[in-house]
């Protein structure tokens, strides 16, 4: 039983390491008051499905990007470290890693049924 735990333990703190890792660096708020990791999704996002309109937010605790997607007019929103889509919250701490959040909205992004 007391390995069982340990190895929970072990396996708990290699995925918060690797997490931490892949989002190096692009959680930090840059001198244009965004992180990378909203520059990276808005790249994605303008490759494909593309952009209907884009805002920068200057919030009460942090900028963000409200925009409609061009395929489709469905609303989004990209914080610091997430991101919405028609109410769908993709959440940092809810995916293995930064590519795998981006990943995952992006799909949202593009489907059609969201």
């Amino acid at each position: 039983m007391i390995g069982w735990i340990r190895n929970k333990i072990r396996k708990s703190k290699e995925w918060r390491a690797s997490h931490e890792a892949s989002w190096a660096g692009f959680d930090e708020v840059n001198s244009e008051g965004v992180t990378n990791f909203q520059k990276e999704v808005l790249s994605e996002l303008q490759d494909n499905p593309g952009l209907l309109s884009l805002e920068l937010v200057n919030g009460q605790s942090e900028n963000y990007y409200k925009g409609k997607l061009a395929n489709s007019a469905k609303e989004f929103f990209i914080y610091k470290d997430e991101a919405e889509l028609n109410g769908i919250v993709f959440e940092r701490w809810a995916s293995d890693s930064r590519q795998d959040l981006i990943s995952m909205f992006l799909s949202g992004a593009r489907d059609e049924e969201i």
